[in-house]
Order: structure tokens, then sequence, then C-alpha cells
């Protein structure tokens, strides 16, 4: 999948990969509980996806 990714970003326009670079560095910056929201995700969902317990995820 990386490699994908890479291909993409590689065909991308540097004005593109800069805004593709901006919008995951917003996503990465977000609180967990943000994104789970914008998802419509349950705690435990997030957790059996991650593998942990449900407490790690709250």
């Amino acid at each position: 999948m990386a490699n994908d990714v890479n291909h993409m970003l590689a065909a991308m326009s540097p004005e593109r990969r800069v805004r593709v670079e901006c919008e995951v560095d917003r996503i990465r910056s977000a609180p967990l509980y943000q994104l789970r929201k914008a998802l419509a995700l349950t705690q435990e969902q997030v957790a059996q996806e991650l593998g942990i317990g449900q407490a790690a995820v709250s």
C-alpha cells in the first residue's frame, strides 16, 4: 500500500502534494476522539480495529 501512495504522490504536481501533506498533518494532529466521532465509530470499534482494549481508547 505504501508503494501505491508513493506512486500517487510522485504523480502529483508539487502544489497538490503540498496540499495533501498539509491535510495529512492536520488529520494526524487531531485528537483520537475527533477522528472517531467524524467516522461515527464507537470506542469499542476503534479498540477492536487496533487490537487493544476499549479502556485504552477512552
